[in-house]
């Protein structure tokens, strides 16, 4: 199977011609959207570095640490953060309360997520859930606006490891962003893009992408490795760029690279 990089021309991130500049569009969307029903998921758009603050009202305002108060004033606890975009110019893992983990996937914008970057979301999913199985912490997924990519790489868990139907997966993260999800390429993929559970490598089989493997197989991949050997670690933070996706974390083991292999 041939991974390919996504194309970083189109990604909605490309750095602006002024240095500082707010995301396009950024101001038109309210900073957190709400936890999904019966989920660990909330999204939010990319929360900025107080140097971006010159450039906004108060009330417009939204960096890393107002993103925590948000939540601990309606009861919620963050555990991890999984970044999608595909620049780290909006702001420092050291900004962050060194409880949270955070993992960087870099996600090129308009185009449909590839196998690799998938296959890391669900994965740190999945090793987070299994850790944190006794509390209650909030895995925050956010791009640009936290809506397309956000909401695709989401709603990608929900259908084939949680076995949701695709289209109340979409109705459940729109009503929960306050936003409904804009690009009809993500729409739909999450539609038609899998006949079984799983989303891996891709065939066609009757019209439709036929999977290669189901949940089993993800959940029971290993989640602690015995020897962890750091690769680029700093803090609590994972950064995974397309094609090169093997790091380690306090223990979590991402294999998005061996794809072809599972």
């Amino acid at each position: 199977m041939a991974l390919q990089r996504p194309k970083q021309s189109c990604c909605e991130d490309m750095p602006p011609k002024k240095k500082n500049a707010i995301p396009d569009r950024w101001t038109d969307y309210t900073a957190v959207g709400k936890r999904i029903p019966g989920t660990r998921f909330i999204a939010f758009k990319v929360p900025l570095k107080q140097s971006f603050r010159y450039h906004l009202t108060q009330s417009e305002a939204f960096g890393p640490l107002d993103l925590v108060r948000i939540l601990e004033k309606e009861g919620q606890q963050l555990g991890l953060i999984i970044d999608l975009t595909y620049t780290t110019r909006y702001y420092k893992v050291e900004d962050l309360p060194n409880t949270l983990y955070h993992l960087k996937i870099f996600t090129a914008g308009h185009e449909v997520p590839n196998d690799a970057t998938i296959l890391s979301f669900k994965k740190a999913v999945r090793h987070f859930l299994h850790d944190n199985e006794n509390n209650d912490k909030l895995i925050g997924v956010h791009c640009t606006h936290g809506l397309n990519r956000t909401g695709y790489l989401i709603c990608r868990y929900l259908i084939d490891v949680e076995g949701m139907n695709p289209q109340k997966a979409i109705n459940l993260f729109n009503e929960s962003r306050g936003y409904s999800i804009e690009r009809q390429n993500y729409l739909d993929d999450l539609r038609t893009g899998c006949l079984a559970q799983g989303h891996l490598s891709r065939g066609i089989e009757g019209g439709r992408e036929r999977c290669t493997f189901s949940p089993p197989h993800l959940q029971s991949l290993p989640v602690r490795d015995s020897n962890p050997q750091p690769l680029g670690y700093e803090s609590n933070s994972l950064t995974i760029r397309p094609l090169t996706i093997t790091t380690f974390c306090d223990g979590y083991l991402l294999l998005g690279h061996f794809i072809q292999q599972m």
